[in-house]
C-alpha cells in the first residue's frame, strides 16, 4: 500500500510540472557574492509588498530576483551585488516609457517578470552594463533579433513570458564572453540537457524560464568565472525549509525563474529552435567554470555537498568578511518615480512598439 501510495503521489507531481501551472525555478551556487539574503512571497494572486521591499533597501540590500512563481510573487535582495540604485514597476502593459526614462537615469534593466496580467519590471545602477536592448514579440520573431545583438556584442540578461509573447533583455557589458540558449520540454529533458549541455561542458546556467510549455534555458561563460559547484530546482516542496537548508550549506540564490500559468502548450510537436550560441573571437576554450557531475534524484541538478554555512529564516546572516552595500536613492516601489539624475544619455530613435534600445558605442574587440 505504501509503494503504491508512493507511485500516486509520483505521477501527481510529474503531471503537474507536464501541465500549465506556475513554475518555482531557483538555481543557486556556492561561489556568489551574494550573499546576508532575504526572500519573501506573496502567495497567488497576490501583490508584492512594497514596503518590504522599502526595508530591504534601508538595509542595503537590493532585488537580485523577481519572478512570478507557483509562491506567488517572489522577491530575493541581496548584498553584494554591486548595486547602488534601484526602483521597479508593475504595469498592465509593457513600461516602455519608464524603461526609456530609467536609462536617462543610468539604470538598466535588471529583472522582468509576468504573471500572465501583469509586467514587473526592476531597473538597477550598479550592473555596470554599456548598453542594452529589449524587444517583446512571439518567439519566432526572436531567433534572429538574437542573432543580431549577439554580433553588437549583447548578451541575453533577463526574459519572461506572458502567455502571449515573450520579451527577451540584451546587454553589453565586458564579462560575457560566450553564450548560447537552448529549450527542454519538460522536466527529464531538462534535467538531462543541463547536465549534457552546460556543465558537461563546463558552462554555467545563467538563467532559467518556463513559458508556453517549454523551459528557456540560457548558459555561458563570463570572465572571472570561479569555479564552484551549481545546482538548480523545480517546484521544491516547503520552499521556507529549503532556502534555509541552501544558507546551512553556504549557498547562495544567484537566479530565480518562474512561469504564468498557461492554459495552452502553444509549443505543439517541434520546439520553437534548436540550440544557438555565440562565440566571440577572443575566447577558444572555456575554462574554469563549473565542472560536471552526476544528476542525483529529485528536483536538483549536479552538485555535491558544500561546506556548511548560516542558518537562515527568510534572511541569511552577513559573512564575516563581506562588506554591505550603501544604500543609493530609490524611487517609490510599483510607482515607477524617478530616482536622482545620471548620466544615461538619451537613445537616439524612438523604439518600435516592440524593440527598444540604448545606443552606446560599440566596442573593439581584441583579435
Amino acid at each position: 500500500m505504501q509503494y503504491r501510495l508512493l507511485s500516486i503521489l509520483s505521477a501527481i507531481f510529474i503531471c503537474a510540472l507536464a501541465s500549465g501551472q506556475s513554475r518555482t525555478i531557483i538555481i543557486h551556487d556556492d561561489v556568489s557574492p551574494y550573499h546576508s539574503q532575504s526572500w519573501f512571497s506573496r502567495g497567488k494572486g497576490r501583490p508584492t509588498d512594497s514596503d518590504k521591499i522599502r526595508s530591504y533597501w534601508d538595509a542595503g540590500k537590493y532585488i537580485t530576483s523577481m519572478a512570478y512563481t507557483e509562491e506567488g510573487w517572489f522577491t530575493v535582495a541581496s548584498k553584494g551585488a554591486g548595486m547602488s540604485r534601484q526602483r521597479y514597476k508593475k504595469s498592465v502593459s509593457w513600461p516602455k516609457d519608464w524603461i526609456r526614462e530609467g536609462w536617462d537615469l543610468d539604470l538598466y534593466i535588471s529583472q522582468v517578470s509576468s504573471d500572465g496580467d501583469e509586467w514587473m519590471v526592476v531597473m538597477s545602477k550598479g550592473e555596470n552594463y554599456t548598453g542594452q536592448s529589449w524587444k517583446r514579440d512571439r518567439w519566432s520573431a526572436m531567433r534572429l533579433w538574437i542573432h543580431e545583438k549577439w554580433e553588437e556584442g549583447k548578451y541575453i540578461t533577463a526574459s519572461a513570458c506572458d502567455g502571449e509573447k515573450w520579451v527577451v533583455v540584451m546587454s553589453r557589458h565586458p564579462k560575457f564572453l560566450f553564450q548560447g540558449y537552448f529549450w527542454a520540454r519538460n522536466y527529464k529533458d531538462l534535467v538531462e540537457k543541463v547536465d549534457r549541455e552546460v556543465w558537461g561542458r563546463n558552462f554555467a546556467l545563467q538563467s532559467i524560464e518556463y513559458g508556453q510549455g517549454a523551459y528557456l534555458v540560457v548558459y555561458g561563460l563570463t570572465s572571472g568565472q570561479r569555479a564552484g559547484t551549481q545546482s538548480f530546482d523545480v517546484n521544491p516542496a516547503n520552499i521556507k525549509s529549503y532556502i534555509s537548508g541552501l544558507w546551512e550549506r553556504g549557498r547562495s540564490i544567484t537566479y530565480m525563474g518562474g512561469g504564468a500559468p498557461f492554459a495552452e502548450e502553444v509549443f505543439q510537436g517541434a520546439l520553437p529552435a534548436p540550440e544557438e550560441s555565440c562565440l566571440p573571437p577572443m575566447v577558444a576554450t572555456a575554462h574554469n567554470a563549473y565542472g560536471p557531475g552526476p544528476v542525483p534524484p529529485g528536483h536538483s541538478g549536479s552538485v555535491p555537498p558544500p561546506p556548511p554555512g548560516h542558518p537562515g529564516h527568510g534572511s541569511q546572516p552577513a559573512p564575516g568578511h563581506s562588506s554591505p552595500t550603501t544604500p543609493g536613492a530609490y524611487g517609490p516601489g510599483g510607482h515607477g518615480a524617478a530616482v536622482q539624475p545620471g548620466s544615461a544619455r538619451q537613445p537616439s530613435a524612438r523604439p518600435a512598439p516592440t524593440t527598444g534600445s540604448r545606443t552606446e558605442p560599440k566596442p573593439r574587440r581584441r583579435r
